[in-house]
């Protein structure tokens, strides 16, 4: 799993060359400009390219311990 270097209260991307620098440290490459820059819009980006990293492991999705929890109440990115 990946945790971002990002001390706590520094992490809101609200600019372009910080944008990048999340996504490069993600493998993807720089976002499309942006009209506008805040928080929201940057976090969805994000999120968007670490699933994309972490689609493929599957143990991401399947979390030791955690069936009947998955079974009750389901995942947020999906119903099991």
């Amino acid at each position: 799993m990946y945790i971002s270097p990002v001390r706590k209260g520094l992490s809101k991307l609200r600019d372009a060359k910080s944008l990048d620098a999340a996504l490069a440290e993600l493998g993807s490459d720089k976002h499309r400009p942006l009209d506008r820059y805040d928080d929201h819009s940057t976090d969805a980006i994000v999120t968007a390219a670490w699933l994309r990293r972490a689609a493929g492991v599957l143990d991401n999705w399947k979390p030791e311990g955690l069936e009947d929890v998955r079974d009750t109440e389901g995942w947020t990115f999906g119903v099991a």
